[in-house]
């Protein structure tokens, strides 16, 4: 356990085992809480982990460029205190996001001035690793890497799960690849897209969730590159979104630790770019904003370039089952999955530990440990912090036609309309510029942009407009 963070005395725990399947950001955050209220965490990780920031398997998307959103920034300083310096000693610079950064919309280049709305620009492999090098020093937290759960165990009557069965995978010998089980007071399913829990709930007699999914087929090609020697430039990031509906092509590089930048291009309605050399550099050069292919076009190369489409936006419905097991939780991707394209997934993983965290304390206060209920209402309140940031991505995938998944209604297309509007004024407005991006940050909600110092002004473009 590291200095400043808190352990809760043994007398006040509700639970002796918890197992968190899943050991990437969303369960690593959940084993941090549930350290603070269990005797004993178990981590279970399909991976090998390795030793030093690196790619793993298990986490495709991590090879291209990751956001830490202002809002999941500051919950994780909260649960691990001086993260950030430890952020800052790796080299991933604190960045202002309106004064160091390049930001083009659909109606213009954001105007930049330093407006405290920070972060650190990282990788994604340094934030995990960091996070798990923290946890791995909390004695209460054991984490079996190479091996998998394959079902939950469940009581004769299946209205509690008990534990879960294991199978060891790779670095495994043959006797150590045999089935295990592993008794548990209370299971956190962190897993990801690929979460087993609706045919382990199947199984079980609850039935599946209803899922709904908003996919509207954009693909990645990530690049790493070099930093130039003496290549001037006075910003730490780029981000050129695309224009409804003719230009569905954006991208973004950001200055990450190393001295290198990430550079993610992106197409929406299937416009992929191409994984090849060539390809790569005239997609940028397609580009409405010519800032980023200036950069890299002279730049040194230092991976191959990585493709990735797997991103629909999928929410699996657990808040609505009429049937719930006790003492089972689902978290992060394996409950809501957002399009990777808007940053969310780590600062929403970090908000859902935050309501973990709360619904255990309360749990605690009633000095008890009967943990009936519990599922359940964890569930419901997660719907309360995935319903601001799925409004945020589907409603901006709505605004293209090729979109599956549901139509944009009458209110939808209302807001599509008045959203450009704010745009346009954040483009000439400082104060309007400053409440956009902290919405964009999850630092505050949307009803921020319906201020009178932004609806008015906003609705008087409007009316012009007309």
């Amino acid at each position: 356990m590291m200095a400043g963070e808190m352990r809760q005395p043994a007398e006040r725990r509700v639970g002796n085992q918890a197992v968190v399947i899943g050991g990437s950001i969303a369960g690593l955050l959940a084993a941090r809480v549930l350290a603070d209220h269990f005797d004993q965490v178990t981590i279970i990780e399909r991976d090998i982990y390795p030793a030093e920031p690196d790619f793993r398997k298990g986490v495709p998307q991590g090879r291209h460029l990751h956001v830490l959103l202002l809002r999941g920034l500051q919950i994780l300083n909260q649960f691990f205190p001086g993260l950030e310096d430890e952020l800052a000693a790796a080299g991933a610079p604190q960045t202002d996001l309106l004064g160091d950064t390049l930001i083009f919309t659909i109606a213009g280049q954001l105007p930049r001035f330093k407006s405290g709305v920070t972060t650190r620009f990282c990788s994604r492999y340094l934030l995990e690793w960091l996070i798990r090098r923290r946890l791995e020093q909390n004695s209460r937290i054991v984490f079996r890497d190479g091996c998998e759960v394959i079902n939950l165990l469940a009581n004769d009557t299946s209205s509690k799960i008990v534990g879960v069965e294991l199978r060891f995978r790779q670095g495994a010998s043959e006797a150590a690849r045999e089935r295990d089980r592993l008794g548990a007071d209370l299971v956190v399913d962190a897993s990801g897209r690929d979460s087993h829990a609706p045919e382990w709930l199947a199984s079980l007699g609850y039935g599946r969730p209803r899922e709904t999914v908003i996919n509207s087929f954009l693909g990645y090609a990530t690049r790493w590159y070099k930093r130039p020697e003496g290549f001037e430039h006075d910003w730490k990031g780029v981000n050129v979104g695309p224009h409804v509906p003719d230009k569905p092509r954006g991208a973004a590089l950001f200055e990450v630790e190393g001295g290198r930048w990430v550079v993610t291009l992106a197409g929406i309605a299937r416009h992929y770019p191409p994984i090849d050399a060539p390809g790569f550099l005239e997609f940028a050069r397609s580009l409405t904003e010519p800032v980023i292919y200036e950069a890299i076009n002279a730049a040194e190369p230092i991976s191959p370039i990585y493709g990735y489409r797997r991103t629909e936006n999928r929410w699996r419905h657990y808040e609505e089952m009429a049937r719930w097991p006790e003492n089972f939780l689902l978290m992060g991707d394996a409950m809501c999955a957002f399009n990777p394209v808007y940053g969310q997934g780590m600062s929403v993983s970090a908000m859902e530990a935050l309501v973990l965290e709360k619904c255990l304390r309360e749990l605690q206060r009633a000095q008890g440990r009967n943990f009936t209920g519990l599922g359940r209402r964890f569930q419901k309140r997660l719907k309360e912090v995935i319903d601001t940031p799925w409004l945020l991505a589907t409603g901006e995938d709505f605004r293209w036609p090729e979109t599956e998944g549901g139509k944009p209604g009458r209110v939808t297309r209302l807001m599509h309309q008045y959203i450009d509007q704010v745009i346009k004024l954040s483009t000439a407005d400082r104060h309007t510029a400053l409440v956009f991006v902290n919405v964009l940050q999850l630092t505050v909600g949307p009803a921020a942009l319906f201020q009178p110092a932004i609806l008015f002004p906003a609705l008087g473009q409007f009316i012009r407009r007309k």
